[in-house]
């Protein structure tokens, strides 16, 4: 909690506070390799009890690990909890990673539309719908189908998207499916769920939730009296196997839930059993979905939220980046255990430089990183906007020793390139300057270490100017001051002070402009502090620097939020927001 002995900080910042080129100053620091090739292998798995309810106090020594048959030592073991409440406003992460950190959930919802009769969509919409309030409405959702052409709906934090989706949800059963409409809709179905999980890989697990009223189950032998010809639509063990490969190569969390549906096959014992044949190779857990919701959506998100971590040391022969069968049980009695049936070793050895790692639509994870980007105006907008990115290794003892940056339009074509120079590499947060047009990009950052360890971030990047009334912005961005500038920061630990710096463009000659800073817990919760802001001149004649923050030495870790609340002539003309993230030093 804030604590109210935290104060305003409005230290001397020049007044080139620096989101343009070459204004950022920053402190050189030098810091230890890691070794490299000691990291553990990690493996995911749920312990929830008999009703569902998460075990929230396992010990390593409770957990039993098997690799390819073979007992393994549980070298450490981290719960992870990342519950939210119905009325949950989280603040958009501060940073992409390849390596964990991030605090939000995804969740993914993906309906096999083919399977549901005309007039049972009710049921899934209010599933989904109840899904998405006990997520948090600060949670990213995608609404998918499973039929080309109709829902698809990517991940996105505006709630009313998807509800949209929901309304315009139609069920697409056929009339008296046969035994082979449904072999070729489950095909169709298996093929879709590998897609989600190669195309929706994070580093924090997402949770699919598949909704379908039964799909069929591996055949170990062709049914000629199905009447379905050999090369067509076969349901074979080796497709659920094509599966259990893609599940194993992702973290997500996979709820298979059978909407029962009287009116079609979904209902017969063998649609059941492959939804139960779906969720074991997935290492996930089956639902039912009759009447009522509640229930069943609640044990999801309850469920969901809570996972642990355990980590053993690989054998020199496992890093071959194949599967590996993972077992993992407890010792405790009535628990119940879900983790993926195998897991991807990643080979020891693997290296690729920075512009090899441009090349490739690969992530490589070797090397955690973090990273982030802003726009802002620049001398001349015709020739483009100027993005500063950040990024830092997220292991503390890593010295990184090259570094590229692209920027990639919606073509997948490279527009924008940036190569670190060794100065640069030895500040505590590496900072790039671009140049691009407006527009929609994905941002990747490639970079490797003293130790050889590659790694690789990809950013979600709209290069644009944010509209405030009749003015415009550039992003927020945060650091804190040092020697009399700015350093940008990507999170705080031992930080004494947050600062934000915001340019505001096309203000009115003769305008009074001022702007009031808030530090509160969520984007609409009440401010715990506030102060007027400080501005200085330019960029531009019509533009102005907004700057000031506040002390956190007294803020618990978590997410906070800070607003800048732009006014002209005493009338709020806008807000710009940025997420504080505070660590444990």
């Amino acid at each position: 909690m804030f604590m109210r002995a935290c104060t305003p900080y409005l230290a001397a910042v020049t007044s080139s506070i620096g989101i343009g080129y070459g204004l950022v100053q920053l402190a050189p620091g030098v810091v230890q390799a890691a070794q490299r090739g000691t990291r553990p292998v990690t493996v995911d798995f749920r312990a929830v009890t008999e009703d569902g309810q998460p075990i929230l106090d396992l010990k390593a020594a409770e957990v039993s690990l098997k690799v390819d048959g073979k007992a393994r030592d549980v070298r450490a073991l981290k719960l992870v909890q990342r519950s939210r409440t119905a009325t949950s406003t989280r603040a958009t992460p501060p940073f992409t990673t390849n390596g964990g950190g991030e605090i939000g959930r995804d969740l993914i919802l993906l309906v096999d539309d083919d399977s549901v009769s005309p007039g049972r969509e009710a049921i899934i919409r209010d599933a989904a719908s109840q899904l998405m309030v006990m997520h948090g409405t600060g949670d990213r959702v995608a609404l998918l189908g499973v039929r080309p052409g109709g829902l698809n709906i990517e991940l996105t934090t505006d709630a009313s998207k998807v509800r949209a989706g929901l309304a315009t949800m139609a069920g697409q059963a056929r009339t008296g499916e046969t035994p082979a409409d449904v072999l070729c809709r489950t095909r169709v179905a298996l093929q879709t769920i590998i897609g989600v999980f190669g195309s929706h890989a994070r580093e924090t697990p997402p949770t699919v939730v598949f909704f379908s009223s039964g799909i069929s189950p591996p055949v170990t032998a062709m049914r000629t009296t199905l009447g379905v010809q050999p090369s067509l639509c076969t349901v074979e063990p080796a497709h659920y196997e094509e599966v259990a490969t893609a599940a194993n190569q992702s973290r997500a969390n996979f709820f298979a839930v059978l909407v029962v549906d009287g009116n079609n096959s979904g209902s017969s014992s063998d649609m059941r059993a492959g939804m139960e044949s779906l969720a074991g190779v997935t290492g996930g857990e089956t639902m039912r979905l009759a009447g009522s919701a509640e229930l069943p959506m609640g044990r999801i998100a309850k469920e969901s939220s809570t996972y642990y971590v355990a980590s053993f040391d690989a054998e020199g022969g496992e890093r071959n980046g194949g599967s590996h069968r993972i077992d993992v049980r407890v010792t405790r009695d009535r628990v119940k255990v879900y983790a993926k049936p195998g897991i991807v070793i990643a080979k020891a050895e693997t290296s690729a430089a920075p512009r090899d790692m441009l090349r490739t639509a690969s992530v490589y994870r070797d090397l955690p990183l973090r990273a982030a980007a802003y726009s802002s105006r620049g001398g001349d907008e015709k020739a483009g906007l100027k993005i500063v990115a950040l990024f830092e290794a997220a292991e503390p003892s890593t010295t990184l020793s090259a570094a590229m940056v692209g920027l990639y339009d919606d073509k997948g074509t490279l527009k924008a390139q940036w190569t670190a120079q060794p100065a640069e590499l030895a500040k505590p947060v590496v900072v790039a300057a671009l140049l691009a047009a407006a527009g929609h990009y994905r941002m990747r950052v490639a970079a490797t270490d003293s130790s050889g360890r590659s790694g690789s971030v990809d950013v979600d990047l709209p290069v644009q100017l944010t509209p405030l009334a009749s003015f415009r912005t550039s992003a927020f961005m945060l650091g804190v001051p040092q020697a009399g500038a700015f350093a940008p920061r990507l999170q705080f630990g031992a930080d004494p002070a947050v600062v934000g710096a915001l340019e505001i463009y096309g203000v009115p000659k003769g305008a009074t402009l001022a702007v009031q800073l808030e530090l509160a817990e969520s984007e609409q919760g009440p401010a715990l502090a506030n102060t007027p802001a400080s501005l200085a001149a330019g960029p531009g004649e019509d533009g102005r620097t907004a700057y000031g923050g506040f002390t956190i030495a007294p803020l618990t870790p978590g997410d906070y939020v800070l607003r800048a609340i732009v006014s002209v002539d005493g009338k709020e003309a806008g807000r710009a927001t940025a997420t504080v993230r505070k660590v444990l030093p």
